[in-house]
This record gives C-alpha cells, structure tokens and sequence, in this order.
C-alpha cells in the first residue's frame, strides 16, 4: 500500500516494481521536485518499512522525519480494537521526536477505498480528529486522491514550519518525507 501510493505520486513505471516480484521494503529514498507557493522545491522522501521485524529501524527514521503518512487499509484492522497499532505508533513518535504531535504534519492515510467502498469511515475521522491528525481517503490503483493526499502534506507542512529553522528530515511508517530545499 505505501510503496504504491508513493509509486503512482511519483509517477514511476509500475513495470519497474511487478507485483509478482514485489519485496517489502526496508528503506527506499526518491525526490521530486515540487511547486510549492510558486517556488520549486526539492522533496527527498523516504519510503520505511512497515513490517514488524523492522522496528527496530523505526526510532531512527522518525528522528529524521518532519511528516507522517500512516498508511492502512480497512481490511487489515482489527474489529475490536481498530486504530490500537496507529495510536502505539503515534505515542512512539511523540516520545522520540519528544514533541507533540501539533508540531509537525501526521496524516491518516486510507488506501484501497476502490476495493472496501461500503467502509464506514466515520471512526477513522474521529480517530484522526481525537489526536489532530489529517485524514486522507486513497486509492493507489485508481490513483484516487494521491495528488491531494500530497498537497495536503505540503499546505499543512509549509504553513506551519519555517524551513530554515528546521532542516532535518521526516518519516512515515511508510514515507520519510523530507524538507523540501
């Protein structure tokens, strides 16, 4: 799900990445130029694994992190306690970065809404609103909302950081977007 939400916003060729062939990945970084208030930015970003043998990774991605997408899927959550792993990893990069969670960008990404259309996904906007966390619904297939999911980031992440106060990078337990230059 993240390596394809970030391969359709990329653009890349999906022969270069065949389904049969996929392997989870560890860490991946591309860039793209952005236009960002008329300006055009260089965007590193970082694509982290989201497997469970890789945690151990994970305090280091989010120390160098500025942005969050956290990716799921309505088919992989659990019926009882639905968003418990989003809100441990939400708690976990609050205490690395050690700030709260108001100070940089986290979105709630939803992917594959062309396969689970009857989701009801008024829990997961109350779950992103609770926390103050964005809520983007996607679909990597279609392309659905992936150019919005990334304007998002970008308004949100531009209008509330001043970029030559911060130049580190950013993580997603699935993207490590970093500073655009």
């Amino acid at each position: 799900g993240k390596t394809s939400i970030l391969i359709r916003y990329l653009r890349l060729k999906e022969e270069l990445f065949p389904e049969a062939e996929y392997d989870p990945t560890i860490e991946d970084s591309f860039r793209k130029h952005v236009e960002v208030n008329d300006e055009i930015k260089l965007l590193d970003i970082l694509d982290t694994a989201g497997q469970e043998e890789f945690r151990d990774l994970q305090d280091q991605w989010i120390r160098i992190t500025e942005c969050f997408m956290i990716v799921f899927s309505s088919d992989k959550l659990d019926k009882e306690k639905p968003f418990e792993p989003i809100l441990e990893l939400l708690y976990k990069i609050e205490r690395v970065k050690n700030e709260e969670l108001e100070e940089f960008p986290v979105i709630l990404v939803e992917n594959k809404i062309d396969l689970f259309p009857d989701y009801d996904f008024r829990e997961a906007v109350d779950f992103a609103k609770l926390h103050g966390i964005g809520y983007v619904r996607t679909s990597a297939a279609t392309g659905e909302n992936i150019d919005l999911l990334f304007e998002k980031m970008f308004d949100w992440w531009f209008a509330n950081s001043d970029s030559s106060a911060k130049e580190y990078p950013h993580f997603t337990p699935g993207y490590n977007v970093k500073r655009a230059r």
